[in-house]
């Protein structure tokens, strides 16, 4: 079977290649190259012109995987004659508003009205984009829920012996807001702001209902140290945080962060005083074994569910 994997970054190539060696399927990236952001708004002309630059290179393929973003799936919906796989994460009609025309819709309601159908095989990195289109959506078809595994070809470098009680935070908005590396001082926790495999611990103020990088990190067997729900919530009326749109804290056990399915990933605090305490007495040794153990059982759990999908929808023999 010859499998393409369209998307607009590269940021799931090496995850879905590393995944399709399992299957001995041959595997190609596709990147759509244009010059600006409005590429993000999948009208129905831009599609038709990406399927009159592409449709050559579509048509070689059994297979088409759509990652990032979601609306690509539009350039091939209606006219290639294949298996569609449309794996979702940040949401099924992303786009960018700011660089609209005045005379541009998108999303619009032949989008929603044609992804509604039974061509397309969804499958969603989340359980908070599951939601979002079965209860805000009102999709009628089958979601699947799949978790990214973590495959990255990245190289970091390791800790030299000065690093390794250290821990990693990356100045994002939220840890900016909150003035997260003045805390760390005062509560005298070692940290630096540049990744290597091996540190302590990574702090986090969660921004997003998902994450890539998360999943590369707990393939690296790291520890999370982040906000407990209730002191999010504290954090988050106390300052200017930021979260991805639709925001509710009735829905945030949905994003990867709260997820019960990762609880054995983090070390959740309930204040900064208990940030400190909680850098002081976990065992750290033992939650990275926990956490390695986690995933071997996560990258088991999420290739069976790619193999069960492939035994239904094509006649398949050397599975892994």
């Amino acid at each position: 079977m010859n499998v393409l994997h369209l998307s607009f970054n590269e940021v799931y190539n090496f995850e879905l290649k590393s995944i399709f060696q399992n299957f001995d399927f041959n595997y190609e990236f596709q990147k759509i190259n244009d010059i600006d952001n409005r590429k993000y708004n999948l009208t129905a002309e831009r599609a038709n012109e990406y399927w009159k630059k592409y449709k050559n290179i579509f048509k070689e393929f059994d297979i088409i995987v759509i990652t990032d973003t979601s609306p690509l799936v539009r350039i091939i919906l209606e006219k290639y004659e294949g298996i569609i796989i449309l794996w979702i994460n940040n949401r099924i009609d992303y786009h960018d508003s700011g660089n609209l025309k005045s005379y541009e819709i998108f999303p619009d309601n032949d989008y929603y009205n044609k992804l509604n159908t039974n061509k397309i095989n969804f499958f969603s990195m989340s359980l908070f984009d599951k939601y979002y289109l079965m209860k805000i959506k009102n999709f009628n078809q089958k979601i699947n829920l799949l978790y990214p595994i973590g495959y990255n070809n990245f190289d970091y470098y390791f800790i030299s012996d000065e690093e390794i009680y250290n821990f990693y935070f990356n100045s994002n908005h939220n840890e900016n807001e909150i003035n997260l590396e003045k805390i760390l001082q005062e509560l005298s926790i070692n940290f630096q702001t540049e990744y290597k495999i091996g540190l302590r611990g990574i702090i986090h103020i969660p921004f997003e209902w998902n994450s890539f990088d998360f999943f590369k990190k707990i393939k690296n067997n790291d520890i999370f140290f982040i906000p407990s729900i209730e002191f999010l919530k504290t954090l988050s009326n106390e300052n200017n945080l930021y979260w991805q749109e639709p925001f509710n804290f009735n829905n945030i056990e949905k994003s990867c962060w709260y997820d019960i399915y990762f609880k054995d990933c983090f070390v959740y605090f309930n204040s900064w005083k208990d940030l400190k305490l909680k850098t002081l007495t976990t065992n750290f040794k033992n939650k990275k074994n926990i956490i390695n153990d986690f995933f071997k059982f996560h990258e088991k759990n999420s290739l069976e569910i790619w193999s069960n999908f492939f035994k239904k929808k094509v006649i398949f023999s050397n599975v892994g």
